[in-house]
């Protein structure tokens, strides 16, 4: 379940239909999986504006069912919807193990937040692209990834590591609808040398231009 961000404008209509805007490591981290050669179903459900809950996953069902894991983007805006989200899959798939990451993670608050919550097996602070495999494979001392274990968050490694773009394969924009963008992003570099103290992706990216 993916989301994003609108902005309210003097014009604005509830029935207008959203502006779609393409989640960049959403779709860098479905490249590199494909790159990895590992079987996975990519959902960003802005293109598709499920009403609820249950519309949402029978939509979902169709693709997968049962999956080990899930990797869920939030934000601020859509923190507690995307907990709620969470929390229902987690009766629907049991066994599944659910992650959360996103740039709302660089705020030490919202990461004790949910913690507290207990609602993720996992918290990822670092930049999905770098350690979705590492997480996959299980490997030791993932920087910037708390796991639950005996109902508390254990974080092996608190560096954050951030994505090299120049050696990420192109965005995987063939697994969603993307004629219905009005634009698509590649991403040369991450990062802001303005640094504006508001702004998440500069909270998480920081201000060296990678």
């Amino acid at each position: 379940k993916a989301s994003i961000d609108t902005s309210f404008s003097g014009d604005f209509n509830l029935n207008n239909k959203l502006k779609l805007y393409p989640i960049c490591d959403l779709l860098y981290a479905a490249s590199v999986l494909k790159e990895n050669n590992i079987k996975f179903k990519l959902d960003d459900d802005q293109y598709f504006e499920s009403k609820n809950f249950d519309d949402y996953f029978h939509r979902i069902e169709r693709k997968t069912s049962n999956p080990k894991l899930v990797f869920i983007r939030t934000s601020i805006g859509t923190l507690v919807s995307d907990m709620e989200i969470s929390q229902k899959l987690k009766i629907k798939w049991p066994s599944s193990q659910i992650y959360v990451y996103g740039p709302v993670f660089s705020s030490k608050d919202v990461i004790s937040f949910i913690k507290n919550e207990k609602i993720y097996d996992g918290i990822i602070k670092s930049e999905i692209e770098s350690v979705i495999i590492d997480i996959i494979k299980k490997r030791k001392l993932i920087p910037g990834f708390f796991e639950l274990k005996k109902g508390n968050y254990v974080c092996s490694n608190s560096d954050v590591k951030y994505t090299t773009m120049e050696n990420l394969p192109p965005p995987s924009y063939e697994l969603v609808d993307y004629k219905s963008l009005d634009f698509l992003i590649i991403q040369t570099q991450r990062g802001c040398p303005v640094g504006c103290s508001y702004c998440p992706y500069y909270l998480s990216q920081k201000n060296k231009l990678l």
